[in-house]
């Protein structure tokens, strides 16, 4: 939690700039910038101008990407539309022997190995309208048709 007005400042650049690239990622789902008050806007641009800020929050980018990029966990982001990872880290495509390029053609429906496709879809319904972080334990089917425990 942060505890010093700079930090605050940064959390607030930091989720500003995410609603942003979200926004600009899925017009369909956030408001469009000129909903955003012109107070907001022009305190985002202020703090994307401020050399100090900007640097911490490259910091904290990296640091993000890192974790991210590096976890031994997969992550995946996915799209509740078409239940595809719209963006994965190389240990989600590499533990179930998929490319990058292969993984990223897949929905859950073509790895998921306990749950038929009405199940799946009514479970992510559920998650999404929640709001909740959600943990379960499911099976998916590895590239070479191995079915391997995981937990969601």
């Amino acid at each position: 939690r942060p505890e010093q007005p700079e930090q605050l400042k940064i959390l607030f650049l930091s989720i500003s700039i995410f609603i942003f690239v979200l926004f600009r990622k899925n017009r369909h789902h956030l408001l469009t910038l000129e909903q955003l008050s012109a107070q907001q806007e022009s305190t985002i641009q202020q703090e994307l101008n401020n050399p100090k800020l900007n640097k911490l929050l490259n910091i904290s980018k990296h640091q993000y990407k890192s974790l991210f990029e590096l976890s031994p966990d997969g992550i995946l982001l996915i799209d509740p539309d078409t239940l595809i990872a719209t963006r994965f880290n190389p240990t989600a495509h590499q533990q179930l022997g998929y490319t990058a390029e292969e993984f990223a053609q897949l929905s859950i429906l073509d790895y998921e190995a306990l749950e038929k496709a009405a199940e799946i879809r009514e479970h992510a319904k559920h998650i999404i309208e929640s709001k909740q972080a959600v943990s379960f334990e499911t099976q998916h089917r590895k590239k070479s048709g191995e079915i391997i425990d995981v937990m969601v």
